[in-house]
């Protein structure tokens, strides 16, 4: 999952069985690199965009 700054990826391991949750404590984060990032940004402004030209007002 990533958070509106798209500066990464953060992971959290839990166990479950559908109803219940247990935290394992196994928490990770991998920062994006600079052309994932870029990459990740062109794809959000390029849909913004489409939709915007869509959009009736």
């Amino acid at each position: 999952m990533t958070g509106t700054s798209m500066d990464g990826i953060d992971i959290s391991l839990v166990r479950t069985n559908g109803t219940d949750l247990i935290r394992l404590n196994k928490n990770f984060y991998y920062k994006y690199s600079p052309d994932t990032k870029k990459f990740l940004d062109d794809i959000l402004k390029k849909d913004i965009n489409i939709h915007l030209k869509k959009k009736v007002f």
